[in-house]
């Protein structure tokens, strides 16, 4: 919004909301994790998060006093920074890899995923970038194939750290808005079949790409390995019915669930909420 414009308070709200369902659903997911591994320290995790809420809160008023159409000033650059951050990753030093994945980026105590601020920065310069070529879209060489070049840097960056799961969103997230932004689906649809081969390629190359997806797919062929944990997010969110076990009354979060406060939370929000 502009400086000096009544801020939205419905909004403000429904944030407050979700912060306080996401704090207490992160305890009930991290609690027994938390004990184990954290020296018997059950509210770990929300102390984490706890601490960073207050920074959060002064950056959500900040950016609700800058007027947005600024962003547009920056936006031209996006690209380049968030190629810088994709491959700072693979610098010793500045990356931390774990377990020979690159995906983090550690700045002394703070570390953070550049895959994740990649879906925020290429939103930001997708809508202010087609808005100033909208009459151009139609054209494959002066319209759709810069984007495509750009977007095809990126997903290879998040690729080989490796992150297929986050460069199918990014990917998906940029076709949606150059679709809204005036390019022909047919320039799209041809697109995708062309990356459809090295995706395919990578896939099959990296074999614990295609473990987890015959994982999901059919987990009843190895229950008790590679279908592990998607036969219990499954038996997490179905368990959970309509309305719900109750806060705090999951039982798949006792260490049948990966990373459960993470990246397994949203089975034990549906195990526990509906």
């Amino acid at each position: 919004m502009k400086a000096g414009e009544d801020f939205d308070y419905p909004l403000l709200v429904a944030t407050l909301i979700l912060v306080g369902i996401g704090l207490m659903e992160l305890f009930s997911a991290s609690a027994a994790y938390a004990y184990i591994y954290h020296k018997g320290d059950l509210y770990y995790f929300l102390k984490r998060q706890l601490l960073w809420l207050g920074p959060g809160f002064i950056f959500l008023w900040l950016a609700s006093r800058f007027n947005y159409q600024k962003y547009q000033i920056i936006s031209r650059f996006l690209p380049l920074f968030i190629i810088i951050l994709l491959c700072a990753v693979f610098i010793p030093g500045i990356g931390k890899p774990t377990r020979g994945v690159h995906r983090l980026i550690g700045l002394g105590p703070i570390t953070f995923t550049p895959s994740e601020f990649t879906k925020l920065g290429l939103i930001i310069y997708l809508a202010f970038s087609l808005v100033r070529k909208k009459e151009k879209m139609q054209s494959y060489i002066s319209g759709s194939l810069p984007y495509f070049i750009t977007l095809g840097v990126i997903s290879v960056l998040v690729m080989i750290e490796p992150d297929l799961g986050s460069a199918l969103i990014i990917a998906v997230l940029a076709f949606i808005l150059l679709y809204a932004g005036g390019a022909r689906i047919s320039h799209l649809v041809y697109t995708v079949i062309l990356a459809l081969i090295p995706l395919s390629f990578s896939i099959f190359k990296m074999g614990y790409q295609k473990i987890r997806i015959l994982g999901f797919l059919r987990p009843e062929l190895d229950p008790q390995g590679m279908g592990f944990h998607p036969r219990h997010l499954k038996i997490s969110i179905g368990s959970g019915g309509l309305w719900g076990l109750g806060p705090g009354q999951g039982k798949e979060k006792l260490f049948y669930l990966p990373a459960p406060h993470t990246d397994s939370i949203f089975a034990v929000i549906g195990e526990e909420l509906g």
